[in-house]
């Protein structure tokens, strides 16, 4: 990985710097704010570590310009300070993880298990994905004409967007992309895949899903045990079309749970209530699919987390699939 290491200390960027370069990483030093925020305006790095305190201009306001420049580089602040405060402070900014200075060797665990994944993440070509949307198309289009049963109005579903992103994505993802969350439906599965799926909704979309449903004006705070019972039903359908789609691929017949629901979070903690769900979850399928309701088009996510070893083998599937004759 090109790494950039910022830190006014000559000996403690050194050490970092000797570390990562003995680990076979790429290295460019920075001893000031000011002189890392000259080279992140030339020259593109996949990571950076960046010390708090330095005295020109603290690590704060450079881990905010560079995930401003580059919002998908990976960032881990490191500090001596090591107050829950300054770790938010960090976390705050742009930092993707906070590492104490004494613990280097996390540093290096970090960026190796980053570095394994970013292989993971480039395993998919454009025409595997294409591949496995028209796969997940096809049991959306199922799905779409058993919620016509269930709401009694004409519903269309399409997914035009898959995304595949490690943990940490998955969080930048949520924070930018959803600062409200009105609903989230998860189930967990077993078998020949085990991971963790879900359906996501913004607060606005998921106000008016539950008014198509119900017929009424509700808030989502005042929903009713029925009316919450509806749309963790809704959810049951789009996730179990998804998960056939998995099972099919795998040839093998999936467990699933059953469905919970929770709703009003902000988009950081609805990241970590999926995260926290399943432990060793690490790669996300993101599926961006488009709900549209009697004219109405609503944008939900359909999220798949797995273990980096189940993502391997799906991976693998879906290459398999997509080269297979008359694919």
């Amino acid at each position: 990985m090109h790494i950039l290491v910022v830190d006014d200390s000559d000996f403690a960027r050194n050490r970092i710097s000797s570390r990562l370069r003995a680990a076979g990483h790429t290295v460019v030093e920075a001893d000031s704010g000011a002189a890392a925020l000259e080279w992140i305006q030339t020259v593109s790095f996949q990571a950076a570590t960046v010390d708090l305190l330095m005295p020109d201009i603290d690590g704060l306001q450079v881990i905010q310009k560079m995930r401003a420049l580059y919002p998908k580089v990976y960032i881990i602040a490191l500090s001596a300070d090591v107050q829950q405060a300054t770790q938010n402070a960090a976390l705050e900014a742009g930092a993707d993880r906070f590492i104490p200075k004494t613990r280097i060797d996390d540093v290096l665990l970090y960026l190796d298990r980053l570095f394994d994944r970013e292989r993971l993440l480039a395993a998919l070509s454009e025409s595997d994905k294409n591949a496995f949307a028209e796969l997940v198309n096809q049991a959306m289009h199922h799905a779409a004409n058993a919620l016509e049963s269930l709401m009694e109005t004409p519903v269309r579903l399409h997914v035009p967007e898959i995304e595949l992103m490690s943990d940490e994505g998955l969080t930048r993802f949520f924070i930018e992309s959803l600062d409200e969350v009105g609903v989230i439906v998860r189930q967990r599965f077993s078998g020949a895949l085990n991971g963790m799926s879900a359906i996501v909704l913004s607060t606005g979309d998921a106000v008016y899903l539950v008014r198509a449903l119900a017929g009424m004006q509700h808030e989502l705070g005042r929903l009713s045990s029925a009316d919450q019972s509806i749309l963790t039903e809704m959810g049951n359908v789009l996730l179990n079309a998804a998960i056939s789609v998995l099972a099919d691929l795998c040839e093998s017949r999936i467990r699933v749970s059953l469905p919970d629901l929770t709703m009003n979070m902000s988009g950081e903690q609805a990241v970590r209530y999926l995260l926290t769900g399943i432990s060793d979850a690490e790669t996300a399928f993101v599926l961006v699919s488009k709900l549209t309701i009697a004219q109405t088009e609503l944008v939900s996510y359909l999220i798949v987390l797995l273990s980096k070893s189940d993502a391997h083998m799906l991976i693998e599937r879906i290459r398999r699939k997509n080269r297979a004759p008359g694919a």
